[in-house]
């Protein structure tokens, strides 16, 4: 029975649509789509691709069995124990003896999640983490949201992978927008103990931190003012002298702008740390 003569109410459930889009286009595009997932009310449509040997081509297309499952392929080991003693070892590195492999590895933890390892990935799930909990906790943010056209800052924010000053300079540019320019320096001065008649984002919150008796708030202010001055220094401005003050008090050379920038990010996510310690903590 071809497709023509089904039923048009059938026709959903033999996804007729999607074989009509998938199967004409596939070897006749300079792009071939190996894997795909897509879940909404009425479906799960998924592609999901595999190489599998020569031999083995005629019994896999012979067969109306799910032989690949995109959950399969987990490594497999097992011990078969001969007469004796003896035992055979063999292990099977995507779960079967048919040689098939998938073409796309499918990451999946099995719902054990793992914490972020690069200090980049650590920094901006701190930095989620801790925004949340101030805001709660404290009620208010002390971080202002970031404006529709700064977002792509927070989500491109990485460790350079080359040494190049361009890419340096932004990610310098997007720490300060986030720990400086995002300061939420109305509801600061309205939480100051006694008032706060400073006139600067960083200053208000040095009046506010040193308010709350917070410990080495000397040295988290530094911090952010040398953030603030390399920005000012060498993306917002032609570099200079103090650019040259600034990189040479960071260790900043043309060769190691990425280590930098990874004690950089530490230094950040230890601010946040220190606050959350202080106020969120008790």
């Amino acid at each position: 029975m071809t497709i023509e003569c089904v039923d048009p109410k059938l026709k959903w459930l033999l996804q007729c649509d999607w074989r009509d889009k998938f199967i004409p286009s596939l070897g006749r595009e300079p792009w071939l789509t190996v894997y795909f997932d897509k879940v909404t009310e009425d479906e799960n449509l998924g592609i999901f691709s595999a190489l599998i040997p020569n031999t083995y081509v005629e019994t896999s297309l012979s067969q109306t069995a799910w032989d690949l499952l995109v959950e399969d392929w987990h490594p497999v080991r097992f011990v078969i124990h001969n007469q004796g003693s003896e035992q055979e070892v063999t292990y099977l590195r995507f779960g079967n003896s048919d040689g098939i492999e998938p073409f796309v590895i499918h990451r999946s933890f099995l719902a054990e999640f793992s914490e972020p390892e690069q200090i980049d990935l650590i920094f901006k799930e701190r930095f989620i983490r801790f925004s949340k909990k101030w805001e709660k906790i404290m009620g208010w943010s002390l971080f202002r949201e970031l404006a529709e056209a700064d977002d792509h800052l927070f989500k491109t924010l990485h460790i350079p992978l080359t040494n190049s000053q361009p890419e340096f300079d932004a990610q310098i540019l997007a720490l300060t927008k986030l720990l400086i320019d995002s300061l939420n320096e109305k509801a600061i001065v309205k939480a100051t103990p006694g008032g706060n008649t400073e006139t600067k984002g960083i200053s208000k919150l040095e009046h506010f931190l040193k308010a709350y008796q917070y410990q080495n708030y000397q040295e988290h202010i530094k911090f952010l003012r040398n953030l603030q001055n390399l920005r000012s220094s060498s993306v917002a401005h032609r570099k200079g002298d103090n650019y040259n003050k600034i990189a040479n008090n960071l260790g900043l050379k043309d060769n190691n702008r990425a280590d930098v920038l990874k004690k950089i990010l530490v230094e950040a996510t230890d601010f946040l740390l220190s606050l959350e310690s202080h106020f969120l903590n008790q």
